[in-house]
C-alpha cells in the first residue's frame, strides 16, 4: 500500500511530529460515519436557547448604559454576528448617538456597579466591561460627541451552516 502525503497540510498537533520524524507516516482517517464531528458543540435547541438569552441579554445591557448616560431607555436591536470561529456566533447590540453631556461620570458609575470595569485605555480610550458572559465596550470621540456602546456575548457554536443562515 502507497500512503500519498496529504493534500492539505497536516493540523497543528501533528505538525512538530513530521518534523521530528519525518521517516514515521502519519494517516488520519476521517470520522467513522454517523459520529458527530463536532463532539463538543452545543446541539441545535441548546444553542438557539442560549443565542435567544444572549440576544435579550446584550440588548438590555445596552439599552441599561445608555439610559445612564441619557436618561432615556431606547430600544435596542440586538442581532447575530460571526463569532472568532467560522461555527459559532455571538449576541451583538450597539446603540450610538450624541448624549447630552460628555458620558465619562455617569457611565462609570453605572459600569461600576455589577459590571467588573477594566482601565481605559489612555485619556480617550474605550471603557471596557465585563459581566457573565457579556463585554461591554463603550468609545467616546469628543470632538464630534459621538457615543458608542456596543455589547458583546460568548460565542455559541452551532456549525457552519446555522452561523451562516444566521449572520446577515
Amino acid at each position: 500500500m502507497e500512503l500519498r502525503p496529504p493534500a492539505e497540510p497536516l493540523p497543528e498537533l501533528f505538525a512538530p511530529v513530521r518534523r521530528r520524524h519525518p521517516d514515521v507516516d502519519i494517516v488520519l482517517t476521517p470520522a467513522p460515519p454517523g459520529e458527530p464531528v463536532e463532539t463538543d458543540s452545543l446541539d441545535a435547541e441548546r444553542a438557539a436557547t442560549r443565542l435567544s438569552g444572549d440576544l435579550e441579554l446584550v440588548a438590555g445591557s445596552v439599552a441599561d448604559a445608555w439610559a445612564a448616560v441619557t436618561g432615556v431607555r431606547s430600544e435596542v436591536r440586538p442581532a447575530p454576528a460571526f463569532g472568532p470561529r467560522e461555527d459559532t456566533v455571538v449576541a451583538r447590540a450597539r446603540q450610538h448617538g450624541r448624549p447630552p453631556q460628555p458620558p465619562g461620570p455617569a457611565l462609570v458609575a453605572h459600569l461600576a456597579a455589577g459590571w467588573g470595569l477594566a482601565a481605559p485605555r489612555g485619556e480617550t480610550g474605550p471603557l471596557v466591561a465585563r459581566r457573565g458572559r457579556v463585554e461591554l465596550v463603550a468609545t467616546y470621540a469628543e470632538g464630534s460627541g459621538v457615543l458608542v456602546v456596543t455589547a458583546t456575548a460568548a460565542p455559541v457554536r452551532v456549525g457552519v451552516a446555522r452561523a451562516r443562515s444566521l449572520v446577515p
